[in-house]
């Protein structure tokens, strides 16, 4: 696989010299904040018109009519263009990454070296079988040695024994505070650190080999009993003395309220009753008693919310993000070129002088929106030789929304049927806009108020179930 991977990345490297001049042209003026990937459009772009050779481009698609309304053109070949050199960039350099990390881990993995050693593996990690190449006589052979795992040395395992030997005191405790003070069951273990250890008991009654301790005949004083470990390392030996202390169990107010209330049911009922009874009073102090309510169906679910895909997959997706804000950029700006149209119109311009003059003031501003363009584009096909209705129809068409495309054909009703009933009619979408002004306005407001929405209700919720579970939980039914 080495081969293929180190195929990949030279081929592309290799290519990417050669292609380096190919239209370099086209790419010199790219933004390099918007295109990082300048460095592979060349070669990019010899691949795609490679491509096109053997599969014809495609005109009339949704991508070409997005790019249109974007960059406020009715040629965008060089954009569409562009625009699929980089879609084909980032597929080369994933496709150089992949061919580079693949290299470089096959050379790691089948990097041969010539060695003299060899490491065993420590001590209880096993026996190591190892994988080499063996060169003898001509011939070269790949063969798999078994290593030994290392064994200790008499010095450390003399260390180990004195290790162990402390520190099983504390592991054979488990619940109990010190040796000296026992009345808990012991964790006689038997392995410690690859050391196997034996136990040896001096008196069985009190102390059983699995831990379990009697302590119901020793008294205040309490009960000596001497255990022995006999620790085992490979071939050494060792024995440890751990004498231990039983003494009686502490008997907790829960412990005793538990042996009182069995001994007044004890007396208080008869074996051959079909229900018991329960006391009323222990030890002279009233007892009330409360059946617990097992909750088998009650579960918290977590809904998890997936849908997250890759990126790559949705290239294409970014344009309608971006036709998404044009378009509510445009509806903010409608209004105020209808209403500046409106009122030019009546200070006695013409519809063409009056749409002419609002391109000029937007020129000066020397910002970018992109209702402006679309009707900068219209003056510069007018100029061209192409007729006013058809510019205004065309413009209502490319812009795609609907106070636009009314605009439009208003315009063309002007020019196909006269003037008359135009005032009234750029009054009327004057009012129209503003309160479409209105109603974005207070839609952006309900949005904001939504997503502050959000977080306020699943803080509500944390709160009710925080306060509700308990109070459920306590309910006695």
């Amino acid at each position: 696989m080495i081969y293929v991977y180190g195929g990949i990345t030279i081929l592309i490297s290799i290519l990417l010299l050669i292609c380096k001049s190919y239209k370099k042209t086209l790419f010199e003026n790219v933004d390099k904040r918007e295109h990082p990937l300048k460095f592979f459009y060349p070669l990019s772009a010899r691949c795609l018109d490679f491509f096109r050779k053997i599969v014809p481009e495609k005109h009339g698609t949704k991508i070409e009519t997005m790019l249109k309304r974007l960059y406020v053109k009715e040629n965008i070949e060089k954009e569409k263009y562009i625009y699929d050199v980089r879609k084909i960039a980032y597929a080369l350099v994933i496709v150089g990454f992949i061919g580079i990390m693949g290299t470089a881990v096959c050379f790691t993995n089948q990097k041969i070296q010539i060695i003299n050693q060899l490491e065993r593996k420590e001590p209880g990690e096993g026996s190591d079988s190892v994988p080499i190449q063996v060169d003898y006589d001509g011939k070269t052979e790949n063969i798999n040695l078994e290593i030994e795992e290392r064994q200790y040395s008499k010095d450390e395992i003399n260390e180990i024994f004195d290790r162990v030997s402390e520190e099983i005191k504390q592991e054979i405790l488990g619940k109990n505070e010190s040796l000296d003070k026992v009345n808990q069951p012991l964790n006689l273990i038997s392995e410690y650190q690859n050391v196997k250890i034996y136990w040896e008991i001096e008196d069985l009654d009190y102390v059983a080999y699995n831990g379990d301790i009697s302590v119901d005949n020793v008294d205040n004083q309490g009960k000596l009993v001497n255990l022995y470990a006999n620790l085992a390392l490979n071939e050494d030996k060792r024995t440890v003395l751990i004498p231990i202390l039983l003494v009686p169990k502490e008997t907790s107010e829960k412990e005793i309220l538990i042996e009182n209330i069995k001994k007044s049911i004890e007396e208080t009922n008869n074996i051959y009753d079909s229900k018991v009874n329960l006391p009323e009073k222990i030890n002279e102090k009233e007892i009330q008693f409360k059946k617990i309510k097992e909750n088998k169906d009650l579960a918290l679910l977590l809904l998890a919310l997936v849908g997250l895909a890759a990126l790559m997959g949705l290239y294409d997706k970014t344009l309608e993000k971006k036709i998404t804000k044009r378009s509510e950029e445009m509806m903010i700006d409608f209004t105020e070129i209808v209403s500046k149209l409106c009122l030019l119109y009546e200070a006695g311009l013409s519809v063409l002088k009056a749409w002419e003059r609002i391109v000029e003031d937007y020129e000066k501003k020397g910002i970018t929106r992109f209702a402006y363009q679309e009707m900068r584009l219209v003056l510069e096909k007018i100029k061209s030789g192409e007729s006013e209705r058809v510019a205004y129809s065309e413009f209502g068409k490319r812009c795609g929304l609907h106070p636009y495309i009314k605009l439009a054909n208003i315009l063309e009703q002007n020019i196909a049927l006269g003037s008359k009933g135009l005032k009234a009619s750029l009054q009327t979408e004057v009012e129209e806009a503003f309160e479409e002004r209105k109603r974005l306005a207070r839609k952006k407001g309900e949005e904001a108020s939504t997503k502050l929405l959000v977080p306020m209700i699943l803080m509500l919720i944390v709160v009710i179930v925080i306060i509700a579970v308990p109070a459920f939980m306590s309910i006695t039914f």
